[in-house]
């Protein structure tokens, strides 16, 4: 009889161990998909934030513009008898 009671103590002690060990799992997996959904939302922030940012290609372009005009207006070696030094415009367009 006292073998009886022993082993049943022993195992309602083990049984309770194992409940305990899967509630510890379950939590441990609950704290991981907790992790998993904070790291994606801050990520889909970031994602946001970049597609969202206001684009430069205005600047950009301006700036293309005044590079070119202020080329165009660059005075060469190429001399005319009328005007004297001719500006890169005139040389390509007007062809020294």
């Amino acid at each position: 009889m006292k073998i009886n009671l022993f082993e049943k103590g022993f195992q309602n002690q083990f049984k309770m161990s194992r409940e305990i060990k899967n509630k510890h799992s379950q939590e441990e997996m609950v704290g991981f998909a907790i992790i998993i959904i904070v790291v994606a939302v801050i990520l889909l922030v970031f994602l946001s934030i970049y597609l969202l940012k206001p684009s430069k290609t205005n600047l950009e372009n301006y700036e293309i513009k005044s590079f070119i005009n202020s080329f165009l207006e660059y005075t060469t070696s190429c001399e005319n008898a009328r005007s004297g030094y001719l500006p890169v415009r005139d040389v390509v367009f007007v062809r020294c």
